[in-house]
């Protein structure tokens, strides 16, 4: 993933950092995984987060700045992580790995406008990574359930 993160934000904005916008997507991804009603949109919230994350890292490192700017807490991701490690169990590396597998291909084909603040702008049609989290799970799970006889 990290691999992907950074084509993402070479793409997106050749490395331009902005405390303020990294703060904001951080704290709307944390949002959406405390709002999330689902196992599924949790998952993808986690995901988003570390995405986030590790785009500010870099951002931070090609500009030069020291690893201690980062402009937010991340005990909220470390939270999240707790949450699903629980709820998946001996499942969590299988589900996580493809959870950032199914939101890095999705987030490098968005990359096409930002907002006016520098957010990519997501563009109609658009996969959706929480059902396709949602569906891998499902399959997983049934996979796993005892064979009647």
């Amino acid at each position: 993933m990290l691999k992907n993160v950074i084509k993402f934000n070479r793409i997106r904005n050749d490395f331009e950092y902005s405390s303020e916008l990294e703060k904001n997507m951080f704290i709307e991804e944390a949002r959406e995984f405390f709002d999330a009603e689902t196992l599924a949109e949790q998952i993808d919230a986690v995901v988003d987060m570390d995405f986030v994350r590790m785009g500010t890292v870099i951002k931070l490192a090609y500009n030069g700045i020291n690893q201690s700017e980062l402009p937010y807490d991340v005990a909220p991701l470390d939270i999240a992580i707790d949450v699903v490690k629980r709820e998946l169990g001996d499942n969590f590396v299988v589900v996580m790995g493809e959870a950032e597998r199914i939101v890095d291909e999705i987030n490098l084909t968005k990359i096409a406008k930002l907002d006016k603040d520098g957010k990519v702008m997501k563009q109609k049609g658009l996969r959706n990574a929480t059902e396709e989290i949602e569906r891998f799970l499902n399959e997983l799970l049934e996979s796993q359930k005892p064979k009647e006889d």
